[in-house]
């Protein structure tokens, strides 16, 4: 049965990732055993694909990517191919109008751009993001 599996694909937040936001040990050694016996291991996440490239090193797992797929499906990197894409990303004009169109409601948006999240709003949730990304990166 095993040896019809090609690759393994992960979440990070709550399956991949600690309660503490790293990757134990064990689970690179898990990764490092799977790729030796020729698996395919990648990431799947609603994260977007260069804020996730920038965590590898601190997580521990950087050069045992194969295929990060991001933004919920609408960014992969392929690290065989060399390849990167994005599929339909909305025009910026738009995603302002959508933020506007939300402004005078309890709502707030994070829009990834080149490894950087932009938030409208200075909020619980942004500044909770903000704290990770702190302690994650510096």
């Amino acid at each position: 049965m095993f040896e019809q599996i090609k690759a393994i694909m992960c979440d990070l937040d709550g399956t991949l990732l600690t309660s503490e936001g790293t990757v134990s040990p064990r689970t690179v050694k898990a990764i490092e055993k799977a790729r030796e016996k020729g698996l395919l291991f990648g990431l799947s996440t609603g994260r977007d694909v260069h804020g996730v490239k920038t965590l590898l090193a601190a997580w521990g797992i950087d050069g045992l990517m194969d295929v990060i797929v991001g933004t919920g499906g609408a960014e992969i990197c392929d690290y065989r191919l060399g390849t990167e894409s994005s599929s339909h990303p909305l025009d910026g004009e738009l995603i302002k109008e959508i933020v506007r169109h939300f402004e005078d409601m309890p709502v707030n948006f994070a829009v990834p751009y080149l490894g950087t999240l932009y938030a409208p709003k200075d909020d619980e949730n942004s500044d909770g993001i903000a704290l990770f990304l702190e302690e994650h990166l510096l």
